[in-house]
């Protein structure tokens, strides 16, 4: 009797280890991604997803000269129906899972910065050269800036 219930315990710590680490793994947890390119120019390409409300932001990478001009940080880049179900689209295809594999410690001129803000405040940033960096993820960033 005592077996039996030392096994029903190992069995339910097992199927509740293998739900957290599926619910770690689902794309909706993601509240926003931000994506930016860091090019030949000093200036990079920066835009964030909203993926609950699915906006899309360009982030203006000069903040202080805009604190005093009245700019702001984040512009709302309108797109069709059609090109943010697109976005959007390549946003739920991408494995965000394997993205450790792919920071490397030694950067290239081009390189990408990848931020994921989770819906439990966890922050993740990957730093990605150019050559590393995911498909999806090009696919994403190409889609945008189009």
């Amino acid at each position: 009797m005592r077996q039996l219930i030392i096994i029903e315990i190992i069995c339910i710590l097992l199927f509740a280890a293998s739900q957290n680490v599926f619910c770690q793994t689902d794309n909706t947890k993601i509240d926003l991604l931000f994506i930016s390119c860091w090019g030949d120019s000093l200036i990079p390409q920066g835009y964030e997803l909203e993926i609950k409300s699915k906006k899309i932001y360009f982030v203006n990478p000069v903040m202080n000269y805009l604190h005093i001009k009245g700019g702001k940080r984040r512009y709302h880049m309108k797109f069709n129906a059609e090109k943010r179900t697109k976005i959007f689209g390549y946003f739920n295809k991408a494995n965000f899972t394997t993205l450790n594999q792919y920071t490397v410690p030694e950067m290239d001129k081009k390189y990408f910065t990848v931020r994921l803000i989770f819906s439990n405040s966890n922050i993740n940033e990957y730093k990605i050269p150019d050559k590393f960096l995911p498909e999806d993820l090009r696919m994403l960033y190409n889609a945008i800036i189009e």
